[in-house]
């Protein structure tokens, strides 16, 4: 489902077939406004005024339409004024640092939230730098927004370390970002706060390159939906001119077309990239290694792509369905065994 102008359209089978569907609509959208802009135009040539240049071409269309099929049909635009298409652009960026390539080694990492909870991660070891491009994968529950709160210095290991080389700037974004944010600013206020150097012209168009309307470049963060506010926090992130970006489910709060951006972004970055996120087309899109939380203290390091391991996840999970189904045919089972010897006994009293 689309919604769009304040209208509900539906569309059949996946992504892929969405935006071929939409471009074809945008298509022909535009080729009915050119047409009846053109009918407009040689109405006012003939003497009419705009209100009555208006109505005649409403009435031809809708004169048109009601002729039934083929041709007429076709070359009725519209039964309605049509206004030209809003042109939707976004363009996330992640600017590369100009600094020298600093890295952060974990070595004997552990951590659990309490003295009492599970070991999340118990001994690992592994390094992130510039260059590193990673899927953070797994079931729930099993660190992997952990292990980027461990990254990004959010968290302290109970054991182990993470060494940090001087300068090294980390983008975090995390998924309930709202709870940090300065509700009483504006999108172009918090921005000056955190980067007094900017003028408000230049932030206002960095935000409304990242898909943020003018029109609440100046209204309370309060006041902002879910999707506005995360573009809010990419702008930010985009003039922190960060090493390494941490990114905690980054596609919860956005439309079709800024997520395609954001993929264009992260592809083009040329620092490090953390990712944890339940969007496959988001995953498979990333040139990425996968870093496996797996319950239990471990971090595993996958050696195919996001395809394979979904595979052997699904794998997994059939084979554990077959393994309960048995456990229930056997317990079936046994039921069945334990009543016919009651019944046994109970005729052999007899």
């Amino acid at each position: 489902m689309l919604v769009e102008d304040r209208a509900l359209s539906y569309f059949r089978g996946d992504n892929d077939d969405f935006v071929a569907a939409h471009e074809n609509q945008l298509a022909k959208h535009a080729k009915d406004f050119e047409k009846q802009q053109k009918a407009l135009k040689a109405a006012k040539a003939k003497g009419l005024s705009k209100v009555e240049a208006e109505a005649k071409v409403v009435r031809q269309a809708a004169a048109a339409k009601a002729k039934g099929a083929g041709a007429a049909e076709e070359d009725a635009a519209s039964t309605t004024l049509l206004t030209k298409a809003r042109e939707y652009v976004v363009d996330f960026q992640f600017p590369a640092s100009d600094d020298d390539r600093p890295y952060l080694q974990a070595n004997e990492l552990s951590f659990q939230h309490t003295a009492t909870s599970p070991m999340l991660f118990e001994k690992v070891n592994f390094g992130v730098n510039t260059s590193t491009k990673a899927v953070i994968v797994g079931p729930n529950g099993t660190g992997k927004t952990t292990l980027l709160g461990l990254v990004a210095g959010d968290l302290v290991p109970v054991s182990g370390e993470v060494k940090r080389t001087g300068g090294l700037r980390i983008g975090r974004y995390n998924q309930h970002f709202s709870d940090s944010l300065p509700m009483d600013q504006t999108p172009v206020s918090y921005l000056q706060s955190h980067f007094a150097e900017q003028k408000e012209q230049g932030l206002r168009k960095l935000l409304g390159r990242f898909g943020l309307e003018s029109t609440a470049h100046t209204l309370p963060l309060r006041n902002l939906s879910g999707g506005q506010k995360a573009r809010v926090v990419f702008a930010a992130l985009s003039l922190r001119k960060p090493h390494i970006l941490c990114l905690d489910e980054p596609t919860n709060h956005l439309d079709i077309e800024s997520i395609n951006a954001l993929i264009r972004a992260l592809k083009t970055f040329e620092g490090g990239v953390l990712l944890v996120s339940h969007d496959a087309r988001l995953i498979s899109s990333m040139d990425a290694k996968l870093w496996v939380c797996g319950g239990g203290g471990t971090l595993e390091f996958f050696s195919g792509d996001f395809a394979a391991y979904r595979r052997q996840v699904l794998a997994k999970i059939s084979e554990a369905d077959a393994v309960e189904e048995r456990r229930t045919q056997e317990r079936a089972r046994q039921r069945k065994e334990h009543r016919a010897a009651l019944r046994q006994r109970v005729k052999d009293k007899k």
